[in-house]
Parts: C-alpha cells; sequence; structure tokens
C-alpha cells in the first residue's frame, strides 16, 4: 500500500511538473501587422520552447513556422519577426498560433485574436480553449501589440502599434525626431509630415530612407509649425484623413485640431487633450504608450540650476509640498491635469515651501507648472 501511494505520489509530481513546465514555456502572438503580413512570436516563459513545428492560421489558409523561418526555438524573453506566407485582411481578420495543424483542436491552439469584426472561424476554439471571450474583437487600428505580461488574454489585451514614431519636435525650428521602437528594419521614405494644411514626404526632407531597430533620425522639416500653439500628425500614406494611414500624432498650446479626431479614432489620442508644456516636446515612453502624459518638455530646465523647484512626496495622496531654492522672488504656481484642463492656480513664494492640500484630486498625472520672471518650468506629480 505504502510503495502504491510513494508512485501515485510521485506520478502526480512528475504531471505537475510537466504542467508548470508548460504554462512556463509560453509563446505567444506578441505583434500582427495585417497590412504587411508580418508576425511577432515571443516567449514569455521560463524555458527554451522549440517553435517549428507551429503552425499560422487564417482560416482557411495554413503554414508551418518552419517553412516560413530559420528560427527553430525561442529561449525565455526572445521574440521573432516572421514574415507570414498567409495573408491577413487589414480591416477584418482572424490569426490563431497552434502547436500542431489539428486547428479544431482547443489543446493544440497557442493563442488567438481577431479585428474588425467577432465570430471569425476559429473564434470558436478560442473560445473553448478559454483565452478568448465570444463575440469580441479588437476594435483598433492596426498594426497591434500584445500588452499583456503573458498570462492575460483577450481582446482587452491588444493596443494599436506603430514601429515609427515620433520621439522628439521643436517647433521654434521645424525639427522632428523620428525613432524606431520595433525589432526590424522600416521604410520610412514614403511617410508623411502633416501640419493642417501643410504636407511634406519624408523622402524630400532626408536621404535616409530607412530606420533600424532603436535607429533614430533628426529631419528639418520643410512644413511649419507654430511654437505655442500646433499639431503633428505622421503618415505612412497621403490618406490624412484615415486612422488606418496614420502613424503617431501630437498637439500642443490647445485641443481639436484638424486631425485630431483622426487620432482618435487610430486610438492614440484622447479627444480633448494636449501637450501642456513648453516647447520642444519629447516622447517619454517605450513605443506603446499614447497620449499627452508620454510627451515632456526636451530642455532639462528652463530655470537657471538655482531656481530647479522640488516636488515632495511624489506620489502622494495627501500633500503636495513645493519648494525652490536660491530664489527670494514670488512666482505663479498653475496645475493643469492630464486633459489639459486647469485645476488650481495661486501665487507662490519661491523661498519658502509651499503645501497644497491635494486630497480631493482625482487620481492620476498632473502637470505643476511655476511661472516667474527668471523663466518657468513644468514637472510632473502623480496623485494616488
Amino acid at each position: 500500500m505504502k510503495k502504491n501511494y510513494q508512485l501515485k505520489t510521485t506520478a502526480l509530481l512528475a504531471l505537475a511538473l510537466i504542467c508548470l513546465s508548460s504554462l512556463n514555456a509560453q509563446v505567444r502572438i506578441a505583434k500582427l501587422d495585417p497590412a504587411s503580413n508580418s508576425v511577432t512570436l515571443k516567449n514569455y516563459g521560463t524555458s527554451n520552447v522549440p517553435i517549428s513545428g507551429y503552425w499560422f492560421c487564417n482560416f482557411p489558409a495554413y503554414a508551418q513556422v518552419s517553412s516560413m523561418t530559420s528560427v527553430a526555438s525561442l529561449d525565455p524573453g526572445e521574440e521573432v519577426n516572421i514574415a507570414s506566407s498567409i495573408n491577413f485582411a487589414v480591416a477584418d481578420g482572424e490569426f490563431g498560433l497552434y502547436n500542431t495543424n489539428s486547428f479544431g483542436s482547443s489543446a493544440a491552439m497557442e493563442d488567438y485574436m481577431q479585428w474588425g469584426s467577432a465570430n471569425h472561424q476559429r473564434e470558436s476554439v478560442a473560445v473553448a480553449k478559454g483565452i478568448w471571450v465570444a463575440n469580441t474583437f479588437i476594435d483598433l487600428a492596426p498594426p497591434f501589440a500584445y500588452s499583456g505580461t503573458g498570462s492575460q488574454n483577450g481582446a482587452d489585451q491588444w493596443i494599436t502599434f506603430r514601429s515609427v514614431r515620433i520621439s522628439k519636435l521643436d517647433p521654434a525650428t521645424n525639427s522632428v525626431s523620428l525613432k524606431n521602437y520595433s525589432s526590424t528594419t522600416v521604410p520610412i521614405s514614403n511617410y508623411w509630415f502633416c501640419n493642417f494644411p501643410a504636407y511634406a514626404q519624408v523622402s524630400s526632407m532626408t536621404t535616409t530612407t530607412s530606420l533600424a531597430p532603436g535607429e533614430e533620425i533628426n529631419i528639418s522639416s520643410s512644413i511649419n509649425f507654430a511654437v505655442a500653439d500646433g499639431e503633428f500628425g505622421l503618415y505612412n500614406t497621403n490618406s490624412f484623413g484615415s486612422a488606418t494611414a496614420m502613424e503617431d500624432y501630437i498637439q500642443w498650446g490647445s485641443a481639436n485640431h484638424q486631425r485630431e479626431s483622426v487620432a482618435v479614432a487610430k486610438g492614440i489620442w484622447d479627444s480633448g487633450t494636449f501637450i501642456n508644456v513648453a516647447p520642444p516636446f519629447e516622447y517619454t515612453g517605450n513605443g506603446s504608450q499614447d497620449g499627452v502624459a508620454f510627451w515632456s518638455t526636451l530642455s532639462i530646465n528652463s530655470f537657471e540650476q538655482q531656481n530647479r523647484f522640488e516636488l515632495y512626496p511624489n506620489p502622494s495622496n495627501t500633500t503636495l509640498n513645493i519648494q525652490l531654492q536660491g530664489q527670494n522672488s514670488n512666482g505663479t504656481l498653475q496645475v493643469y491635469d492630464m486633459l489639459g484642463k486647469q485645476v488650481l492656480v495661486q501665487s507662490i513664494s519661491l523661498s519658502e515651501v509651499s503645501k497644497i492640500d491635494v486630497s480631493t484630486w482625482n487620481n492620476g498625472l498632473y502637470l505643476v507648472k511655476i511661472s516667474s520672471d527668471n523663466g518657468e518650468e513644468t514637472k510632473r506629480f502623480i496623485k494616488q
């Protein structure tokens, strides 16, 4: 009896280890661009996973991974971009990743996504697998990127992803920096700048034809920007009213510029919001985040060194202390929420510590701006 118990215990432990290994060795779809039939797979697990025997499925088309890439396995955290031999519909489609060619089997399905509409052919398999909710779909403009950590599933875990984004913009000098945040080289010659009603193709402003992963280029724009109040859109074609064609967007000084609605439709900008810091501007995200919260003033400090002010504690849920060293004059304190709405304005003594009661403020990110005769500086504050 004792021997049988030990055998059963050993078998259960072995089974648990196999299951745990399977959970830890998880290859998922990380990015998908239906316009270029590009698929990125990533290993979110903790051990090496062979992928040669995996299959792509876009009913009724199928292709084995080994026929599309020489990469045979993925280490933990490793990803591979694959030029798919099966085509995707940009506006409305589905994609399933399988570990065998049993496409009706939920056990064989590794990952799944659908966009544009629901009820595609393999939705029911994903629902049976427990990784998708029936009648749901990604309601964003492509290309798509998975925003989870590997354990989360469903349409709400997908975001719009753009490889090449605006990284810096100085409206005073009409200078624009573009950066490739993806893991593959991206052609940019056919990209367009848009500052309604002025437009210019990238190929007319620089001889650089593509950007390698992580590469950044500064372009002297042939279209002019307004320093105090303007907008800028980056497009992959000259269809300026198209959310699919738009790659990136920013507006500053005020909201409701001409192309804001396109960016809102793209899912990369919130209606009525604008960058409320002094130019030049710099994107502070990693390529996957959008909106005014990820833009700051490029210059390190608009004040002289001795005029730098401090915010503490930051974050805070009760009191915010503001202190500026080496200054004996008065200034103006202004605080804005991320919709650009002013929530506080008052005089401030720059030689003393000012205590601001933030207990009634909504949780989130705020911009704290202090202006005096010596200049102005804006910093971020998080209310918890």
